[in-house]
């Protein structure tokens, strides 16, 4: 029971960190290039896959906590 309490704490940490990360990274470039163009767009396609993995380990991080209740 701790064990899924532990992983779930675990996985929605990571997924946290990784959403807080991906935020900063767009900013970041955004203000880099004061413009949105090509480079930009494709950035932020290839980070909207990592944007869904930091939701899927909130989620599965939630899942294991409720379960371990």
């Amino acid at each position: 029971m701790a064990n899924l309490i532990m992983a779930g704490i675990v996985f929605e940490g990571i997924g946290t960190i990784l959403l807080a990360m991906l935020v900063l990274m767009v900013h970041h470039r955004l203000k880099k290039e004061h413009r949105i163009d090509k480079k930009v767009i494709q950035q932020i396609a290839r980070e909207e896959i990592l944007g869904v993995v930091s939701i899927a380990c909130i989620a599965v991080g939630f899942a294991l906590q409720l379960m371990a209740f």
